[in-house]
């Protein structure tokens, strides 16, 4: 029995450091005998919660519960108690544990969040850029106000070559990082048994005062590593011990009976996943459509020439960023022809307004006749 609680503890401190939730082995045994304490049946739903986001991060939330629930529909889980499951999170903690339980072991969400920590920590990271960032207030740009034609493509040109000008520095430091970081692997090739060092690794060679603030940074890392490292050594405890939890809800005489409220909230359950499953068939939907035309859009625009598509000024923006204006250049007919496009427009609005008079002018001769006011006061 105290191998157990050991081991239910090791698994509230790896839950700890992995979805930061403050669950208990108290918080297990309660739910083992479906205890409803309000604290312990939201201590499940809350992990449940943090393991379904590590599964899904991508998944539209609507409340906990339900995200939960869709999660669980989406990885097929069967249990029709679970799904019955009320919104106010009043009672069912050992469904709950069944539920972790049963994640833990289908999708080794454990494995997954531990190497994602990892990945993310200071030992993993090529640069060690927390010393170099620093909040600096941006540039307020100029706002350029509404004027003529040439004002308005003239600025369109300026922001363009800006953002030329940063794409290029960046792809210029881009290149200089990675031919730094080249020289420092070559430099330390078979060095401390590893096949190399990493730019960080090697400042700290350079710099051992550097040493305790970063084995300050890496020390939770260091910790979840060996709390990972002995439950793969432990969790065959725990899953001997959930066996007793299933045999404990089997045992229950209540176990296959519905009550009339517990179908009234698997009806609505069942109603909430179908319409947030058509939401998201819906927005796929929506989106393949998008990514569709686009695609024949540029398509469209790669294998036609300039001059035969409908927006050719807009089309042509790019190709004359660097060119000066004039009458024979490109940007000059760019000009020209968004000044003739304006025309066409205003002359066939004056025509349009021109009929729509004509029009009114009709309408006020058929009521000519019509009497509006009394007679007395006409």
């Amino acid at each position: 029995m105290s191998d157990i609680k050991s081991v239910i503890g090791l698994l509230c401190k790896h839950l700890k450091l992995l979805f930061n939730v403050n669950v208990k082995p108290e918080h297990f045994r309660l739910s083992k005998f479906n205890n409803n304490e309000e604290s312990c049946v939201c201590q499940m739903w809350e992990i449940l919660y943090k393991m379904c986001k590590e599964v899904y991060p991508g998944l539209q939330e609507d409340d906990h519960v339900n995200f939960v629930k869709l999660s669980f529909a989406m990885m097929e889980y069967n249990s029709i108690e679970f799904y019955c499951l009320p919104q106010d999170m009043s009672f069912g903690s050992r469904e709950l544990l069944i539920s972790v339980g049963w994640l833990m072991l289908t999708s080794n969400v454990l494995e997954i969040s531990t190497n994602r920590k990892l990945r993310e920590s200071p030992m993993n990271m090529e640069f060690d850029v927390e010393g170099y960032q620093q909040s600096r207030d941006v540039p307020s740009q100029p706002v350029f106000k509404a004027g003529s034609l040439e004002c308005t493509l003239n600025s369109i040109l300026w922001i363009a070559g800006k953002i030329r000008h940063n794409v290029n520095s960046i792809t210029e430091t881009c290149q200089a990082r990675v031919k730094f970081a080249t020289k420092v692997h070559e430099s330390t090739i078979n060095c401390c048994g590893l096949p190399h060092l990493s730019v960080s690794e090697t400042k700290l060679v350079r710099y051992p005062e550097l040493l305790p603030v970063y084995l300050d940074r890496i020390s939770e890392y260091v910790v979840l590593m060996d709390t990972h490292k002995q439950w793969l050594k432990k969790c065959h405890v725990f899953w001997e011990w959930m066996e007793t939890v299933v045999a404990e809800k089997e045992s229950d005489p209540h176990q296959n009976h519905l009550s009339v409220h517990e179908k009234r909230t698997l009806f609505h359950a069942l109603d909430t996943l179908r319409h947030i499953a058509k939401a998201c068939m819906l927005w796929c939907q929506r989106a393949r459509s998008c990514n569709s035309m686009s695609d024949k859009d540029t398509d469209r625009s790669v294998s036609s020439p300039l001059h035969d598509l409908p927006l050719q000024p807009l089309r042509g923006l790019p190709r004359c960023i660097l060119q000066a204006k004039g009458g024979h250049t490109e940007m000059g007919q760019l000009l020209t022809e968004s000044e003739l496009q304006l025309q066409d427009v205003r002359d066939m609005y004056r025509i349009k307004k021109a009929a729509v008079f004509e029009q009114l002018h009709q309408l006020a001769r058929q009521t000519e006749n019509v009497v509006l006011f009394p007679r007395l006061l006409k």
